[in-house]
């Protein structure tokens, strides 16, 4: 994904009396960031630069000016959806159970949402409960960095995608915050309680921007323009955050290719220090 801007500043392009804008859309094939009002009529504003890399198979980004969520669609013509987080940093959860999928379920899952047979007519079945609960927003799957580490890696390109793209529907953007940040929270939270101090620990499930990589890992986050307002700059970085995920994700290249044979175990000595 290049650097060229996700976020408008629509509430300046609307005088009193105008029609509100609806829909703001980043489309790939015209290089144009297209408004929609409330009208359907369309405006065009040509991008600065290519929105997407090359190997990018993403092919238009939308969004409401009222930041509800997140429409991305791709060039095999799949769509994903995902929430987007709120300024004041609530969990969001609205009371759904959290269940979290090891990289082996998350392949029934998505064999099951795309029709395949795999393990036995148990698993299919749940796997299919599972997707339609999520669809029908009763539970939550979140994505971790493990499930990014270990299927862009994937060599099966078409395999890569298809694993990817469910991971990414079925999370719709809550991700697991990274487990050193997570540590850190904790240490931090116990010492304070030793003191007689109290804090509120952020949520671990959580649709907050950047927090898949910690700043402790070295990770940089991509700023807003210095002139963005708090609120516009928290949403430009949410949108970018957002969009990286499902670019990295989907990208045709794919991450560094592990071994075709052995990928279990070293995994596992990857995982290990993580639950020592």
């Amino acid at each position: 994904m290049s650097s060229a801007p996700l976020l408008v500043h629509h509430e300046r392009m609307e005088s009193p009396g105008e029609l509100p804008i609806v829909m703001i859309t980043a489309d790939r094939g015209s290089d144009a960031l297209v408004l929609v009002r409330s009208d359907g009529k369309e405006a065009r504003l040509p991008l600065p630069g290519p929105l997407f890399e090359p190997t990018s198979l993403l092919s238009r980004v939308s969004y409401p000016p009222t930041f509800e969520g997140l429409v991305v669609e791709t060039l095999k013509g799949d769509s994903i959806v995902f929430e987007l987080p709120r300024p004041d940093r609530a969990d969001q959860l609205a009371g759904r159970l959290v269940v979290y999928l090891d990289q082996n379920k998350w392949r029934l899952v998505s064999d099951a949402m795309r029709g395949q047979r795999s393990g036995t007519a148990d698993d299919r079945v749940a796997a299919l409960r599972l997707a339609q609960w999520s669809a029908e927003r009763k539970i939550i799957l979140p994505a971790s960095s493990g499930h990014y580490y270990e299927t862009t890696k994937w060599s099966n390109a078409e395999g890569r995608y298809r694993l990817g793209l469910s991971i990414l529907q079925a999370g719709r953007g809550r991700q697991l915050r990274d487990p050193l940040q997570v540590w850190r929270d904790e240490l931090r939270l116990m010492l304070r309680a030793e003191l007689g101090q109290s804090e509120v620990m952020a949520s671990v499930v959580t649709l907050e921007p950047n927090s898949l990589h910690s700043a402790a890992r070295g990770f940089v986050t991509a700023s807003a323009p210095a002139d963005f307002p708090p609120m516009a700059a928290f949403q430009q970085e949410a949108l970018v955050s957002a969009v990286s995920l499902i670019d990295t994700m989907l990208d045709s290249e794919g991450g560094e290719r592990g071994p075709e044979l052995g990928w279990t175990e070293a995994n596992q000595k990857f995982s290990e220090p993580l639950s020592s």
